[in-house]
Parts: structure tokens; sequence; C-alpha cells
């Protein structure tokens, strides 16, 4: 079994965050949404409560549909759009399909690796199996498909 590297994994990522930006331009950041805030702007008005209130929809949407995205594509066949383009596959420790609830929690646990400034994902440098630290809470790891 061929473990899936970090360069590998990095560019599967950054593939799979430009459909996810991509899917949020086109459902969620709508004219409904944004437009009355540009109008504010552009008029010179200096009650931005709007503003705020967008924003804090932009920040509390991401996250979602970041957990939903790597959720329903890990759960569904062990690999996102951008997994697949390079050949990564998401398997348990024993070699099997991680299913939705690992793929839940995997998707969960990797704010844990990011936040604490991307620690757990350097983590696959000293791991043999090269998992991170999401990998491992939700007993996964990444190879490359034969």
């Amino acid at each position: 079994m061929i473990y899936a590297g970090f360069l590998r994994r990095a560019f599967a990522f950054f593939i799979d965050i430009f459909l996810i930006i991509g899917i949020y331009i086109l459902f969620f950041a709508t004219l409904i949404f944004h437009l009355p805030a540009l109008l504010l702007l552009l008029s010179g008005q200096k009650d931005f409560y709007f503003v705020k209130m967008i924003l804090l929809y932009i920040v509390g949407t991401l996250p979602f549909l970041y957990i939903i995205y790597f959720t329903f594509f890990h759960g569904f066949n062990g690999s996102s759009p951008g997994k697949a383009l390079f050949k990564i596959k998401l398997v348990t420790i024993s070699g099997e399909e991680i299913g939705y609830l690992k793929a839940l929690i995997r998707s969960l646990a990797s704010f844990i690796s990011a936040l604490s400034l991307f620690a757990g994902y350097f983590a696959m440098f000293f791991d043999e199996r090269k998992r991170t630290w999401h990998d491992r809470i939700a007993k996964t790891m990444a190879v490359v498909k034969e």
C-alpha cells in the first residue's frame, strides 16, 4: 500500500477548496444577500450593520459547506474530486471504505488540524503512514489508488 504524500494531498486539497468556493459563489452568495450591502456601500451611508451581517453569514456558511462537501464525497467513495484527480483514496486503517460517519468525524477533526496553525497537517511528516491529526482521530489514512 502506497501512502499519499504531502504535495499530492496539498494539490488535491487546493482543487477541492477551489470547488467549494465555486459552489459557494453559485449557490450561497446570491444577489439577494450581496446586492443590498453593495448598494449601502456605494451610497456612502455609515450604517454598516447589514455589511456586518453579510460577513457573519459568509463566515458561518463556508465551514458548513466545507463539512458537507468533504463528508459527502469521502463517505460516498473515499475521494473528493481533488483527491480523485490525484488518485488519492481515504480508507480505514484496515483498508476498508470509510463510510459517512468516519467521513464526518474526519471533516470536523480537520478544523483541529487547521486551527493549530496547521500542525495537524504537518504531523504527516512524522508518521510512517503519513497520517494527519484528523486521519488519526477518524482512524483513516490516505493512500494512492493503484
